[in-house]
């Protein structure tokens, strides 16, 4: 299947093969990403550290779907449509995590961001780009 024809929800067959244990890279990725925080802050992640981690987790949501969007777009795939579809969907997510986030004006500023970046790849397609 061409990425131009992406569909993120099309069935997958069932693994085969004899590669290399995914979850041993996992626990190895977990102790390395450990040491690189202790390294950067002084300390590995901890509960009660002062950060909200609802945030912390969003704004990481945010990069890996970024990065994700990032990798279909290089390779080919995707339109105006499908980025102004997941744009709303993600503005939505923001709306109702609203009221579970302290600082409002980081929702507010991602919703703004969001719906900028909708506007671009409206007026990118108005354009004939």
């Amino acid at each position: 299947m061409g990425m131009d024809s992406f569909d993120a929800a099309a069935a997958q067959p069932a693994p085969t093969g004899d590669g290399e244990s995914v979850t041993d890279a996992m626990i190895q990725d977990l102790v390395d990403r450990r040491e690189a925080g202790k390294k950067k802050y002084g300390t590995e992640l901890k509960t009660n550290n002062g950060r909200d981690p609802l945030v912390d987790a969003y704004q990481e949501a945010l990069d890996l779907s970024a990065y994700l969007r990032q990798e279909i777009m290089e390779r080919g795939g995707g339109n105006g449509d499908e980025v102004k579809f997941r744009v709303e969907r993600v503005r939505s997510w923001m709306f109702m995590l609203r009221d579970q986030v302290r600082d409002k004006w980081l929702v507010e500023d991602i919703v703004k961001e969001l719906d900028e970046i909708a506007r671009l790849v409206g007026a990118k397609e108005k354009s004939g780009e």
